[in-house]
């Protein structure tokens, strides 16, 4: 089991309701195994997954030195809206009340497509 756990726990990056859900068992079990028994007596094993971290963090730093579209640092761009949704507080695709400042995710507004043409959040359209 230690060989499987540190597999793993090295592909899925410390993730531990991932690794439980691979493994088959409760995430408050392998988190008893992980520091119980794993850590304390696979040192080798646990060496090897230290090992095997730190050369994916090296590659990775040696993948974002270069040019990749990816890894390229996106413009701030400053709208005059939030950056987060206003109902959830999470990042990404925002829409934006043409109003006020606030932004928010189409699920949390209960849209399944952007509306077109102006839009207005429930705050502002009680006002109007």
């Amino acid at each position: 089991m230690a060989a499987t756990f540190g597999a793993a726990l090295l592909r899925h990056r410390r993730r531990y309701y991932l690794i439980a859900l691979e493994l088959g068992v409760s995430a408050s079990e392998l988190l008893a195994f992980q520091y119980g028994v794993f850590k304390p007596r696979h040192r080798p094993e646990h060496a090897d997954f230290k090992t095997g971290l730190a050369s994916l963090r090296q590659e990775l730093r040696q993948l974002v030195g270069q040019a990749l579209p990816w890894a390229a640092p996106l413009p701030v761009v400053d709208d005059g809206n939030a950056d987060h949704c206003y109902a959830c507080k999470g990042g990404g695709e925002l829409l934006c009340c043409d109003s006020c400042e606030r932004a928010f995710h189409l699920a949390c507004v209960n849209l399944r497509e952007i509306p077109s043409g102006d839009w207005f959040c429930r705050h502002c359209e009680g006002a109007l």
